[in-house]
Formats: C-alpha cells, structure tokens, sequence
C-alpha cells in the first residue's frame, strides 16, 4: 500500500485495540501517524468500553471512538451471554466498512479477527501476524455468516510499542511521528480541578502510586516500607492510586501510613482525573500497569516493578525519568499463568532496589529510560523454573488446542441436530 500523501484511496480506517489500558496508551503514536499522513481520511479506534474516555486525552486523538464491552479473553467458547454482547457489537457495525482495518494488540485475538470479519477491509495488517485463532472465532463467523479475512504483518513476536506502531505504519504506506509527552488539555484540566483541590495537591508536590493494578503484584508490605521513606519528600504526601474494585486494600495501606496518604479509587468515567493526578505529580511509584504507561506520557519520573507475566519484553520503561525493575527468569513471559505457588520474579525484587531507582530519577528527572535486572536468587532454582515452566506451557497449549477443537466439534454437532429437527 502505498497511500501517497494521505490521500488516495483510503477514507476510513478503524484501528482496534481491545487490550487493556496499557497497550491503549500505547497505541497514540499509531493514531498520529495515520492521522498525519491520512489527512482528511476518518481514523476509527475501537476500545474497551471502560478505557473509552482515554483517545481523547491523545494529541492527536481519533476522528472516532466506539467502545465494546467484551471482555475477549474471558471467553473461550460461546455461550449465550457472550453471543448476546457479540450481537451488540455486530449491530455497531452492521453495513460498515472499512478500507483500512488495523489491529494494535499485542498479539491480535477472537474480537480483533471479528471486527476484521464484520468490517470486510480492503486490506488488513497486524504486527505480528498469526493465524486466525481456532475455537470461538470459526464458531462466531459461521453464526453471523461471516467471511474470513487474512492479516498482513512481520511474523516476529515480542515487539516492543515503537517497533510495533513503526511496523503497522510502514504496513499502512505511514511512518511514525513523535506523539509524547501529552499535554492536558485544558478543558481537562478545568473540570478535573475540582477533585486534585479536594485531594489538597500542589503540582509536583506529591507522588502518586499504584499497589495494585497487575494480576501479580509486588507484596503491599514492601510498598509500604518504601514510601515510609518516601512521604516526607513530599510535601503533600503520598496518593494511592487504584480502580474502584481496589478500594479497601489502598484504604487499608494508607491507614499504615501518615495522615497526608490519600486514595482515590478511580471508576471508569475517571480517567480524566487520573490523567490529571498523574501529569501534576512529582514521582510515579507502582507494578506495571495502565497508570505506568500514562504516567510516562506525561514524562513523570518514576519507577515501575515488572513481573514474568507482564511486558518486560515489550513494554519496559520508554519515557526520560523513568526505570523499570525486574527480576528476569527462565519462566518469564507467562502471561501470568504461573505454575508456581510463589511468584518468584516479584518475590526477589528488594525494596533497596527500588529506593536506590526513586534516588536516581528524582537526582535526574531527564535521564534516559532504563530497564534494570535485580538478579535476585529464588528459592527453586533456574534449572527448575525452567523445566517446570516449559513442561506447563506446552501442557497448557495443548490443552488450549484441544479445548478449541472441542468447541468447534460440539458446535457442529448442534448444527446437525438443528437441521435433522427442521427436516423432520
């Protein structure tokens, strides 16, 4: 493709990425360079429903934001609840389509491929590129009678963001633009106000950090004793920071701590708020999460503590000021489905390491990104975690094909005894 000045034949293209926030957040510098070289094309970004406030906090934000509310990795076979949210989303497109449709997550999946499908693109690119996943998909596109359509991508895995977003512009005929940091804007910052002056905050007057917000996280004791040190360095002290469903466990740290801890639990329309709190800030603190990446955007200095599930491998600190730990085994890279009691990639991240990390982006809020390797010992040794881990993976997978096979032979099943019922 080779879309000369922005122009041609190209006047929609819809970007999905139903990943969470992080890779959301990640995605900005996708949509300025389709922007920027598609000039006067609509730019459509299909997210999850609860993420749908942040595109418009991009700088270059998307001439459309449609939100779905499906989960897609929740599901892994049909059942009548999921049809019912599939059919909400086949009616947001229905006589829709696209002439460019991309696919920004990680690793695309069943809702990726079935936006795809719907929207029947003239063509369509994802980095990497994989074969269409078995199971649920070929089970939805034979319900709503939809043809299959085939990705064009670099088959290489482990993308990092920027090489991910450079490799979708090259495949789009675009090339990537410089889209950090973001700045608020104001009408943002006017009607978020309200709360940063209940919260009694000053700009770079306090740090803000988030205990929760990844599926594994570091332990809240060691998060403690970290901003024991920390809260005095502030002089607005301390925010804790999570989503509504965390409140009790930031309520129950903050009640360690001195009585200018705040919590804010944020609900899903507060985005623009935590947007806020973060960009005002004078250090991030927190697991790798949605609020890393965002507190990066906003060239906040800070440090983040990376497990093996997460995306060591491609979503390590990017920004200036900013460090990521980790603890890097042979079982990394699980996607958080740990075959261990304990999760030793976290458990052998020290607090010394951390404060050492809080010293050097505070003493240099402008240093490059770094990402650093602890090289803690865990009690099961590599040789260990390494067979351990490859046995359950490969066990995993095969279980996850056969799962998949099932699906589909039990759908075919009741197809047949659908029509042997209309026969009769």
């Amino acid at each position: 493709m080779s879309g000369n000045s922005g122009t041609g034949s190209i006047h929609r293209i819809v970007v999905a990425q139903t990943s969470g926030l992080a890779e959301l957040t990640l995605t900005a510098p996708l949509i300025a360079g389709l922007r920027a070289h598609y000039r006067g094309s609509s730019v459509e970004l299909v997210c999850r429903k609860p993420f749908s406030a942040l595109p418009s906090l991009f700088p270059a934000p998307p001439s459309e934001i449609t939100p779905i509310d499906v989960l897609p990795e929740a599901h892994a076979s049909p059942s009548p609840a999921l049809l019912d949210q599939v059919r909400g989303v086949e009616r947001l497109f229905r006589g829709r389509r696209a002439n460019l449709f991309v696919a920004a997550s990680p690793a695309p999946n069943w809702m990726d491929w079935f936006l795809a499908c719907l929207l029947r693109p003239h063509d369509a690119v994802a980095a990497p590129k994989r074969a269409a996943p078995r199971g649920l998909l070929r089970v939805l596109l034979e319900e709503f009678s939809l043809p299959a359509v085939e990705f064009r991508g670099p088959g290489a895995l482990n993308l990092s963001g920027d090489q991910r977003n450079a490799a979708l512009l090259g495949l789009a005929g675009a090339a990537p633009v410089d889209a950090f940091p973001w700045t608020l804007p104001e009408e943002v910052e006017a009607r978020t106000a309200q709360t940063i002056e209940a919260l009694r905050l000053q700009p770079r007057a306090y740090a803000v950090c988030f205990p929760g917000g990844a599926p594994q996280c570091w332990a809240p004791e060691r998060f403690w004793d970290v901003l024991l040190q920390l809260e005095d360095r502030f002089s607005c002290g301390i925010v804790l920071a999570g989503d509504e469903s965390e409140q009790r466990q930031l309520r129950v740290l903050a009640d360690c701590l001195s009585e200018r801890t705040r919590v804010f639990a944020a609900r899903p329309n507060d985005l623009p708020v935590v947007a806020s709190l973060l960009a005002n800030a004078g250090l991030y603190l927190g697991n790798e999460c949605g609020f890393t990446h965002l507190a990066q955007c906003y060239s906040v200095p800070g440090v983040a503590v990376f497990g093996g599930g997460g995306g060591w491998s491609s979503r390590a600190a990017w920004a200036p000021g900013s460090i990521a730990l980790a603890n890097p085994l042979p079982c990394f890279d699980c996607g958080w489905d740990c075959p261990f009691a304990r999760v030793h990639c976290l458990d052998c991240i020290p607090v010394q390491a951390v404060l050492r990390a809080i010293d050097d982006v505070l003493a240099d809020p402008a240093r490059p990104p770094e990402s650093r390797a602890c090289n803690g010992k865990p009690e099961t040794g590599a040789a260990e975690l390494e067979t351990v881990s490859r046995r359950y993976r490969r066990l995993r997978e095969e279980n996850a094909a056969s799962a998949a096979l099932a699906v589909e032979l039990l759908h075919e099943q009741a197809r047949r005894r659908r029509g042997w019922t209309s026969l009769r």
